[in-house]
């Protein structure tokens, strides 16, 4: 009996480095809610309550996870749906709208990924690192890359690891069937203690909507940020070309922003000039311009809570329309979890 209870307690200890190998993962659940009273005039939709319940920026809930599978090497994954906190409603057709991908990354060497995310231009040339309001608020300047598409189903994407500063990124996606055609692109970036620099190009096909016909887009970005410590700039230039049948369409979005500590806080400032012109290949009916400019605050309650006041200007005009100006502001209240 003795040798028998012996035998068990020396296989229960062979297994146990296996035990551990497995147990080193680490699987996450996270989101955001972040809701406030808004007074603003809609300048695309005028017919809008000035005064509302809004989203300041869409919620969230996420889940993400890595696995060590040793040697160096790791799985890892992401899946995040996006709702409407003020009602309750999913954002779009797709459970998982923003982000599922699965993934293995080699320490020193980089990554690849597979499923749905952010296209090229998006994932780190336009992204909120280089926009003063995080891209997010009735002040974060919304979209920041011209004519591109943000999203790409059926995508592998590459990334190097960052070697002295400098990292990689190129992205493949398949029409599968579809009337797109494969989309790709690519990313290089540069990041110092306090310098980013980042330029993306992509090529990918816009579907047709309203008098827009269907095409074949390329986006190019340029952003940098700068930290000196006691305020950071921002600047984000992108700018969209036709390449299909008419060889007309261009869309191009310019943003500038500042952020600098205050008090516990931070105050942030940003402007935006966007324009439009034959976007549907065919006449002026869908050209536009829009200019904003925005003035925010930020306090922070702790790391994962903020009280948030944004004022906004806005002009927008769309071609043979008069045009269309939309002052005011928010204070909304972001938890993140």
């Amino acid at each position: 009996m003795k040798k028998r209870t012996l035998r068990c307690a020396a296989i229960m200890l062979a297994a146990l480095p296996a035990a551990s190998a497995w147990a080193q993962s680490s699987n996450i659940i996270y989101g955001r809610v972040d809701l406030g009273v808004r007074y603003m005039k809609d300048v695309k939709e005028p017919d809008r309550p000035a005064l509302r319940i809004d989203d300041s920026s869409r919620g969230r809930i996420g889940f993400r996870g890595v696995e060590d599978l040793g040697n160096g090497l790791s799985a890892f994954f992401q899946l995040e749906h996006r709702f409407f906190a003020d009602t309750g409603v999913q954002d779009g057709e797709g459970m998982w709208k923003d982000k599922s991908w699965v993934g293995l990354e080699k320490q020193g060497l980089g990554s690849v990924r597979f499923g749905r995310m952010s296209s090229p231009v998006n994932e780190r040339g336009v992204s909120g690192r280089f926009e003063s309001f995080g891209g997010d608020s009735l002040a974060g300047m919304g979209t920041r890359g011209a004519a591109q598409n943000e999203k790409w189903d059926n995508t592998v994407t590459l990334q190097s690891a960052y070697f002295s500063g400098f990292s990689v990124a190129a992205s493949y996606a398949t029409g599968e069937g579809s009337s797109q055609k494969d989309l790709y692109g690519f990313q290089g970036e540069y990041k110092g203690d306090r310098l980013i620099v980042s330029v993306a190009w992509q090529r990918d096909t816009r579907a047709q909507s309203g008098t827009r016909a269907a095409d074949e887009w390329q986006t190019a970005a340029l952003s940098a940020t700068y930290d000196f410590t006691r305020f950071a700039l921002y600047g984000i230039a992108a700018r969209s070309w036709d390449l299909g049948a008419s060889g007309a369409g261009r869309a191009a979005t310019y943003t500038l922003g500042a952020s600098a500590p205050l008090g516990v806080g931070e105050v942030r400032l940003s402007y935006q000039a966007s324009t439009q012109r034959l976007m549907n290949g065919v006449d002026r009916g869908g050209d536009a311009q829009r200019r904003r400019a925005s003035l925010g605050y930020a306090y922070p309650f702790s790391k994962l809570t903020s009280l948030n006041l944004s004022l906004l200007h806005d002009r927008y005009r769309v071609f043979g329309s008069p045009r269309q100006i939309g002052s005011g502001g928010e204070i909304a209240l972001r938890k993140n979890f």
